[in-house]
């Protein structure tokens, strides 16, 4: 994470199980990035701050997609619980499916308990979370709640620094090589060769970043984490958990309809998908020649793979 801050260093470095004093913290980035620390602090946004509570922890979760990377078929999905502003999850897929944005979803529900309410945005993204909240959790109680993108506070302070300290890096990547004519976006295997060397670093940041967040001290409380913020809220002020699922019936709400949003909606966002067009000894190949370079700078790995596609396919 090379651009990240104090707070998120600290975080990141006490994840691993390294304690450093904060004047040593500081000290070590003054002395090897003070360019960079400059220019964070002259590109730092703002964002409105409103007045905000809630319960405990599981009392209401924050989701949303991230869409900065899209150019290159790259969905970001997140929630974050309201009250620690842990991060639930955050994931990264090659669409934005409703049934992928539940998958991420529900895997944080099985890891960390079903929140009472979920606040989202107006998207078809979201229709499978909302379906599961208002089964679990029933409806006319606010169960699942819609609304922009831009109200939904505690997520978009997430997404300020995803963005600088993940995002940015990609971005930057992918566009050099569309500068340097070696990226198509419109073309089969170039974006299929991005998902197999970009996604899995990606990924592997986005959890990285997510250890850093949860164990980084928050100033506006008393520089404790969000990881202590929630274990000590779910002593104290503990949320029940709905018992027998399996037995809950589903709201009488017509999905479908409440699905169909249609094409010339304002803020749906749909992502092309496409046909893999290697075959299935290639894409065994493929993920072999990943796999033995590793340790490979990324860009390097793309070429590398692009060009083994390009042959395959070609028939060379």
């Amino acid at each position: 994470m090379p651009t990240a801050g104090y707070r998120m260093v600290k975080g990141r470095l006490k994840s691993m199980g390294i304690h450093v004093q904060w004047r040593r913290v500081t000290a070590s980035m003054h002395r090897v990035d003070s360019l960079g620390i400059l220019s964070r602090l002259t590109g730092l946004g703002c964002i409105v701050r409103r007045t905000y509570s809630v319960r405990g922890p599981l009392s209401l979760w924050h989701v949303d997609t991230n869409h900065k990377l899209i150019r290159y078929n790259i969905v970001l999905f997140g929630a974050v619980d309201g009250y620690s502003r842990k991060v639930m999850c955050l994931n990264a897929a090659t669409n934005n499916r409703a049934s992928t944005a539940f998958t991420a979803f529900k895997k944080a529900t099985e890891r960390h308990g079903k929140p009472s309410r979920v606040r989202g945005a107006q998207g078809v993204e979201n229709v499978e979370i909302a379906r599961y909240m208002f089964t679990v959790r029933g409806t006319d109680r606010g169960s699942f709640m819609s609304g922009k993108s831009v109200h939904n506070q505690r997520i978009e302070r997430l997404w300020r620094d995803v963005r600088t300290c993940v995002i940015s890096k990609y971005y930057n990547a992918l566009h050099s090589l569309e500068m340097d004519h070696l990226l198509d976006v419109s073309s089969r295997e170039d974006p299929l060769t991005v998902h197999l060397t970009f996604l899995p670093k990606l990924k592997a940041d986005l959890e990285a970043f997510v250890e850093g967040w949860n164990n980084h001290p928050l100033r506006t409380e008393g520089n404790k984490t969000p990881e202590q913020i929630w274990h000590s809220g779910m002593m104290l002020r503990p949320i029940d958990q709905p018992e027998n699922l399996e037995d809950v019936e589903e709201p009488d709400i017509d999905w479908d309809v409440a699905a169909d949003y249609g094409e010339d909606v304002d803020g749906v966002i749909v992502v092309p998908e496409f046909e893999c067009p290697l075959n299935e000894q290639q894409l065994v190949e493929l993920q072999v020649l990943i796999e033995e370079n590793g340790d490979t700078d990324t860009r390097d790995l793309y070429l590398l793979c692009h060009e083994y596609v390009l042959q395959a396919l070609s028939g060379v």
